[in-house]
């Protein structure tokens, strides 16, 4: 399940737990992005075997960096409307939390988004 907010900047921001990315995975969450007009999208659980299928239209994503077996934390953002860079240093801070952290940029403003996947029985 998810959840999508708007910012006070008008972008949209979502938040998923994934339980995977896989071709059909991938095929719902684009089309998702695209009709809801997602500018952000946060997931967690997004292990996958198959690196392609983190690719999404129109997006860039920044991934955990802490080699966890499931790549679990992720952040998406439009290509067509904001940047991302990403913040390896905060993301090496523990690891047992996956997390992925980045500086969103966008015309006039930069700030910083996270999305951190606790595993169970931490």
């Amino acid at each position: 399940s998810g959840s999508t907010l708007s910012t006070k900047l008008g972008y949209n921001l979502c938040f998923i737990n994934i339980c995977g990315m896989s071709d059909r995975s991938r095929f719902a969450l684009d089309k998702y992005c695209y009709e809801s007009s997602i500018d952000i999208l946060a997931v967690q659980e997004s292990y996958t075997s198959d690196e392609s299928n983190l690719d999404l239209k129109y997006m860039n994503y920044v991934t955990d960096c802490n080699s966890s077996a499931n790549r679990g934390a992720m952040i998406y953002v439009n290509t067509r409307k904001l940047c991302i860079t990403p913040l390896v240093e905060i993301s090496k801070q523990s690891k047992n939390i996956v997390s992925a952290w980045s500086i969103v940029t966008g015309k006039a403003f930069r700030f910083i988004v996270g999305s951190v996947y606790l595993k169970l029985n931490y």
